[in-house]
C-alpha cells in the first residue's frame, strides 16, 4: 500500500508590514469588492522546491521558508504583473511578503541534522495584493485566458518533420511541462489515435483552420499554438542552434514568437529545449496581460440589459459576474419577464471588460434598440426591450466610476448588491 506524505498547512498571522501600504490605498479597497470573488488559483502558487543546509536542522528550516516565501512572492509578480512595470515591483522581505500570504502547505518535507528539503505552495490574499498593486501604481492581469493547446513540430537535424512520432523529441520537452497554472493555461496533447485523426504535420504548419478547430474542440481550447523548432548542429558536439517559431490560431492568427536559441552549455537537446518553451510560454503570457492588464486610474461604470426567459437565467449571469475580477460594483437596477436592467462599475475599458466577460462564457455588444446587452454566450432566451422601456446609461456607452459611485461587490444577502422588488422578481415566468 502507497501512503501519500501528508500535507501541514499554516495560517500566517498578521505580521506589520515593514513597507506602508498607502493609506489611500487601504481605504480605497471598498471600490475594489472582489476579494472573495476572484480566481483563488490565479494567487497560489505552486511547486516551489527548497534545498537549504545550516549549523542546525532548525535554522536550515527556516531559512528555507525565507526563501520559498521570496520566491513564491517573485513568481507572482511575475504572473500578475505587465512586463513593463516589473522594474517597478517592490522587494519584498520575508515578513512583509507574510503580510501577503493566506496560508501555505508543505509536501516531501525531510530534514537531517543540517540539511532541509520540502516542496511549498503558497496562497496569496488576492486583496493585499491588490493593495500592493495599488500603492504603487502597477498595471497587472488576473483575468485567466481559456486553454491554449500546443502542436510541439520538431525539424530533427536530418531533416525529418515530425508531429506525433515518438522520435519528436520536442514534443517530449512539452509534455514534461505543467503549464496549467499560467493566466494562459496551455495543453499538450496526448498524441492518440484520435488527435493523429484530427490534425497531421502538414495542415498544422499551413494553419488549416478546420483542423485546427478540430483539434481544439477536442481539448476543450480556446485556441491552437503551433510551436517549431529547427535543431541545427549537434548538441552533444556543443555550439548547436534551436531555431523557433510559433503561431497562435483562434478568431485569428498571428506569430506570437521567432527567435534561436544557441547552446551555452554542454549536454544534449534539452539544454535548448528548456529556455526556448520558456520564451515561448513567457510571449504567449505577455501578449495576454499586455491586452488585458488593469489600472486602478481607469473605472468607469456601464448600464446593461440581460434578455431573460426565467429567473434562472439571471441567476447564473449574476453568479458570473462576481467571479470577474475586474468588475468591482453590480446594481440590479429593474427586472421584468423579458429582461433585466443592471449597472456595472468595472476597471478598464469596455474592450478589455468584453474579453473578460467571454471568458466566462459571457458576451457583451452594443444592442441597435437599449445600448450594452448582456447575455449568456450561445443564449437566445429572451424578447428584444421596447425601446421605451429602457433608457441607456449614457448615450456614448460606459462613464467614468467616481469614488462616490464606487462600492463594494457584496456577498448575496449582505445589501451590496441591489436586488429587484419582490413584485418584479415574482412577474418572472
Amino acid at each position: 500500500m502507497r501512503i501519500n506524505p501528508p500535507v501541514r498547512t499554516f495560517p500566517v498571522r498578521t505580521i506589520l508590514v515593514g513597507i506602508c501600504l498607502l493609506a489611500a490605498g487601504l481605504a480605497g479597497t471598498a471600490g475594489w469588492g472582489q476579494a472573495a470573488k476572484a480566481d483563488v488559483e490565479v494567487y497560489k502558487v505552486s511547486g516551489i522546491q527548497v534545498d537549504v543546509t545550516a549549523d542546525t536542522a532548525t535554522t536550515a528550516r527556516e531559512a528555507a521558508l525565507a526563501q520559498g516565501h521570496r520566491e513564491a512572492y517573485q513568481r507572482l509578480m511575475a504572473r500578475l504583473v505587465l512586463d513593463e512595470d516589473r522594474a517597478y515591483v517592490p522587494k519584498l522581505g520575508q515578513s512583509d511578503v507574510a503580510q501577503l500570504i493566506q496560508d501555505f502547505s508543505v509536501v516531501n518535507e525531510k530534514a537531517s541534522a543540517v540539511r532541509y528539503l520540502a516542496e511549498l505552495t503558497f496562497r496569496f490574499k488576492p486583496e493585499a495584493v491588490r493593495d500592493l498593486f495599488r500603492a504603487y501604481r502597477l498595471r497587472f492581469t488576473e483575468t485567466r485566458s481559456k486553454p491554449l493547446l500546443v502542436l510541439p513540430i520538431f525539424l530533427s537535424e536530418t531533416g525529418e518533420v515530425l508531429l506525433w512520432e515518438e522520435t519528436n523529441l520536442w514534443a517530449f520537452a512539452w509534455a514534461e511541462r505543467d503549464l496549467t497554472d499560467e493566466l494562459v493555461p496551455i495543453l499538450i496533447p496526448l498524441g492518440d489515435l484520435g488527435d493523429v485523426a484530427a490534425i497531421d504535420v502538414q495542415r498544422a504548419i499551413t494553419g488549416d483552420s478546420g483542423a485546427l478547430s478540430d483539434i481544439a474542440l477536442r481539448y476543450g481550447a480556446e485556441g491552437v499554438l503551433v510551436a517549431q523548432a529547427g535543431l541545427v548542429g549537434d548538441p552533444v558536439d556543443g555550439g548547436a542552434r534551436l531555431d523557433v517559431v510559433a503561431d497562435r490560431y483562434d478568431d485569428s492568427a498571428w506569430r506570437i514568437y521567432a527567435d534561436s536559441i544557441v547552446q551555452s552549455q554542454p549536454g544534449g537537446a534539452e539544454v535548448l529545449f528548456g529556455p526556448a518553451i520558456d520564451a515561448v510560454v513567457a510571449s504567449a503570457q505577455a501578449d495576454w496581460k499586455a491586452a488585458n492588464h488593469l489600472s486602478f486610474d481607469d473605472q468607469r461604470m456601464l448600464s446593461a440589459i440581460v434578455p431573460v426567459t426565467e429567473l434562472g437565467d439571471w441567476l447564473e449571469v449574476k453568479k458570473r459576474l462576481t467571479d470577474i475580477a475586474s468588475i468591482v460594483r453590480m446594481d440590479l437596477v429593474y427586472m421584468t419577464r423579458q429582461y433585466a436592467q443592471v449597472d456595472i462599475g468595472f476597471i478598464g475599458d469596455e474592450e478589455r471588460l468584453s474579453r473578460a466577460l467571454a471568458q466566462s462564457d459571457l458576451a457583451l455588444s452594443r444592442s441597435a434598440l437599449a445600448g450594452w446587452e448582456l447575455r449568456l454566450s450561445g443564449a437566445t432566451g429572451g424578447a428584444a426591450v421596447p425601446l421605451q422601456d429602457f433608457v441607456p446609461l449614457t448615450e456614448q456607452g460606459s462613464q467614468p466610476l467616481s469614488e462616490t459611485q464606487s462600492e463594494p461587490l457584496s456577498e448575496p444577502g449582505s445589501g451590496g448588491l441591489q436586488e429587484a422588488p419582490a413584485e418584479s422578481l415574482s412577474t418572472v415566468e
